[in-house]
């Protein structure tokens, strides 16, 4: 059903965001809601495991807010590492799309609101 669609969905939610709360409490990474968004919403697809202490730094973006912890103002921020940082190595046009999407919500803090704005 529908409800039980939504709270597993809520449950896995909660899950990312945990590992993801675990990075940034232990690096002491400061970001913008948008920027945790982002984050939460591309590491949701990727799974929660890419910010496990012993794979985080085999991923992109986990490695790009390490090393780019105090940077993170948006004035400092380079697009093209941060695109790099949530695309990586997807090969799929319309994963490719999202993934660019995400990284602009964590540069520019807009929100895309409908699929064209994602994918068009």
């Amino acid at each position: 059903t529908k409800a039980q669609a939504d709270k597993y969905l809520r449950n896995d939610i909660k899950a990312v965001e945990k590992q993801l709360n675990a990075f940034t409490k232990k690096y002491k990474i400061e970001m913008y809601q948008y920027q945790f968004d982002a984050c939460l919403i591309d590491s949701y697809q990727k799974g929660e495991y890419i910010w496990s202490k012993s794979l985080c730094f085999k991923y992109n973006l986990p490695l790009y807010l390490y090393r780019h912890q105090y940077f993170l103002d948006r004035k400092k921020i380079i697009y093209k590492e941060v695109e790099n940082a949530f695309v990586g190595s997807t090969s799929n046009s319309g994963l490719k799309k999202r993934r660019k999407a995400e990284a602009r919500l964590f540069c520019n803090g807009i929100y895309c609101t409908k699929s064209n704005q994602i994918y068009g």
